[in-house]
């Protein structure tokens, strides 16, 4: 299963490489029979493609794409522009382009009516002149006999005739062109406009000018463009947002709540910590009690002493005192709960020595205060 992102699909090539792969995992299996489909059920690999199908497939993707990248550039154009005018969410535009792949080759020739090279030119001259009489044969068919006729003259006056003709030749003013189209031109564009809730007929004709103005409507070529004003339904928009305001609110509580717990469970261990020193202070207090030992102990013996008093001072009676009683340091009772606290202070010791050793510091520092 793979998941695309909205409004893509998989072209040609990564569909062959989803084959390759479910085949190459599975031993035995071959490619050609993996069979791929989408969630509408459109088959993508039939899996018994031959080579040249695949080429010719890889080819029909390759022109999808650069139309639709085409279209995509389009659409791009015409939306920025409105959002810039406009404002955000303000206008929808799709765009639409159809290439031509067809591969086309022009020869022309085309002659200048009007040349100006010369490539020939000659020109005839012709007189002809009579002195006043003319010669003529009798009318009928005699006349076109061989042999001569007789002739009568007739005087009617001298005559004269001239003629002259130019011929110029020129060279052919002709321009020949060869072009050839390579496929992938733009045949079509078509574009679609939806503006959110403008009814004035003057903003709307804007708008078209300046659309197609910026995408290249060739109406020509026929091109379209539709610029239609409707009420957005914003109300997903909104849910949406009060969805997202709700999430960022719960969050926010959330943490709140934890670093409450956290700051909580600082003071608890804080109390519980200096409550723990306390106990522990009274109960080295109680252990260094002093002894009282029997003074008939710590006494010199009157034979020792005797020496050491002087004659003219009167030695007094010794008086005999009682042995003291020894004061033992009295055993401190441990409550369970204080046993178990004593516990998690010392795995607490053990496991955050730098914290402990931090907050008694910050203790004794208070008792020095």
């Amino acid at each position: 299963m793979v998941k695309t992102k909205s409004g893509t699909a998989l072209d040609a090539g990564q569909v062959r490489s989803i084959t390759h792969l479910v085949a190459a995992s599975i031993e035995g299996l071959k490619s050609e029979n993996v069979v791929v489909v989408d969630s509408e059920g459109n088959m993508l690999a039939s899996g018994a493609t031959t080579g040249s199908d695949a080429a010719a497939a890889a080819v029909t993707d390759s022109r999808r794409l650069a139309e639709l990248s085409a279209s995509k550039d389009i659409q791009n154009k015409a939306q920025l522009m409105l959002d810039s005018v406009l404002g955000p969410d303000k206008a929808i535009v799709q765009a639409n382009v159809t290439l031509d792949w067809t591969q086309r080759e022009f020869t022309s020739q085309t002659y200048d009516p009007n040349p100006s090279a010369v490539r020939s030119s000659s020109t005839t001259s012709e007189t002809y002149s009579t002195d006043g009489s003319t010669v003529g044969g009798i009318p009928g068919a005699a006349s076109n006999l061989p042999d001569p006729v007789n002739e009568t003259t007739t005087g009617t006056g001298s005559s004269s005739y001239q003629r002259t003709d130019t011929t110029t030749n020129y060279e052919l003013a002709s321009t020949q062109s060869h072009e050839i189209i390579e496929p992938g031109q733009i045949k079509q564009i078509s574009v679609s406009v939806l503006v959110d809730s403008i009814t004035d007929p003057t903003q709307l004709n804007v708008l078209k000018n300046a659309v197609s103005a910026a995408v290249g409507i060739d109406a020509e070529r026929g091109d379209s463009l539709a610029v239609e004003s409707i009420v957005f339904d914003r109300t997903f928009y909104t849910d949406q947002v009060e969805q997202m305001e709700t999430a960022s609110k719960t969050n926010m509580y959330v943490k709140y709540a934890q670093i409450g717990g956290a700051v909580l469970l600082f003071v608890i261990l804080l109390l519980y910590v200096q409550k723990l020193l306390k106990n522990l202070k009274l109960a080295s207090n109680d252990a260094w009690v002093p002894v009282m030992k029997n003074v008939s102990d710590n006494a010199l013996k009157a034979p020792q002493m005797a020496p050491m008093i002087s004659p003219t001072i009167p030695v007094p009676q010794m008086a005999t005192i009682a042995p003291a009683v020894e004061i033992a340091a009295p055993k401190q009772k441990i409550s369970p709960e204080d046993e178990q606290m004593q516990k998690v202070m010392t795995r607490l010791s053990e496991d955050s020595p730098a914290s402990v050793a931090e907050i008694i510091q910050l203790w004794l520092a208070e008792d020095e205060k």
